[in-house]
């Protein structure tokens, strides 16, 4: 289980852009921050993050463990508060 939470922290950060702040806050949930992202391409990055992350995971633990599977999850804040989008995206 360690080895795939390291692989999946691994995987987000590959298949974040440059600008997006990935955030481990367990073994494994990881929170992706995309500061000044119009909420259209939040939704679009959202499910690259996923179909990138997963295929990544697939191939990582390919004949060891069955297809990992991700949850994704989006919100938006016009807040400059970190605090305000933070809560929105973990409730």
């Amino acid at each position: 289980l360690e080895q795939l939470a390291v692989a999946l922290a691994y995987a987000v950060s590959q298949a974040s852009r440059e600008v997006d702040l990935p955030v481990q806050f367990s073994r494994d949930h990881i929170l992706v921050l995309l500061p000044n992202t119009d909420v259209i391409v939040v939704l679009e990055e959202a499910e690259r993050l996923k179909a990138e992350t997963t295929s990544l995971l697939q191939r990582e633990f390919a004949g060891v463990l069955q297809p990992p599977s991700l949850s994704v999850g989006a919100t938006t804040s016009t807040s400059n508060e970190p605090s305000a989008a933070l809560a929105g995206a973990c409730s």
